[in-house]
């Protein structure tokens, strides 16, 4: 069984994760947690180069720094490079992801375990797709072939919650988050992209039976009791409870 949680930034799906962990373990069910980028060494570094490309480019100018065969990555006069062609980060979370369902998603599964990821295909169609695409058709025929070719034929998701949210509630809880990147070029939308990104959550959770959408306006307790029973729903007909 595969599942995946989806939602803007500071949508509360890591809580619903941690929550979810905690009901399995007290149900004696082996899991399996991956994240989006990330998950394995070569993800994590896909993820650093995604979420801080400049960070990453100094660390990387520094490391190598005297190595002939390594040339320096060209920074402008702050220290930073030019963002990733959305074209790039495309092929970027691809690549992460490809990685990812070889060498833990696919195991995983094989192992009878259930797979919960921290984001996955609806993230790509979410922040690229509509976001920076605008929804163009080609691009996110783009982003299901390459899906339907390379990762869903390893692992296909059975179940995608997403946790709706304003852009007013994200702004306050992102006042009170800690320890995140301001530079995170991921993480940070005004009021135009937050629209563009939920809308686009919205339109999959109407086309695609694998979505539901919950109202993450609630208290973590209430959302988790959707949660809760849409599992409970799935466990059964699974034959584990």
């Amino acid at each position: 069984m595969f599942i995946t949680f989806e939602g803007i930034d500071y949508c509360g799906k890591g809580e619903q994760i941690r929550r979810t962990e905690e009901y399995l373990r007290s149900l004696n069910i082996p899991y399996f947690l991956n994240q989006e980028p990330g998950g394995s060494a070569h993800g994590l570094i896909d993820r650093m180069l995604l979420k801080n490309p400049s960070l990453s480019a100094r660390a990387l100018n520094e490391a190598f720094k005297g190595m002939n065969d390594y040339p320096q990555i060209p920074l402008d006069e702050n220290g930073n490079i030019e963002p990733a062609l959305p074209e790039t980060e495309i092929l970027r979370f691809v690549d992460s992801r490809v990685n990812n369902t070889i060498r833990g998603i696919r195991p995983a599964l094989s192992e009878g375990k259930i797979v919960l990821s921290d984001r996955h295909f609806h993230s790509t169609m979410a922040y690229q797709g509509y976001d920076k695409y605008r929804g163009e058709k080609r691009i996110l025929d783009l982003i299901i072939a390459l899906h339907d070719l390379m990762i869903f034929p390893i692992a296909n998701i059975d179940r995608t919650f997403y946790f709706d949210i304003t852009f007013e509630e994200q702004e306050n809880r992102k006042a009170y988050a800690i320890g995140r990147d301001p530079n995170d070029v991921l993480d940070n939308q005004d009021r135009e992209k937050f629209e563009r990104i939920t809308e686009g959550y919205r339109t999959m959770a109407r086309e695609d039976q694998r979505v539901l959408l919950i109202d993450g306006m609630r208290t973590p307790e209430e959302v988790f009791a959707d949660v809760r029973k849409e599992l409970e729903k799935m466990l059964k007909a699974g034959g584990r409870i």
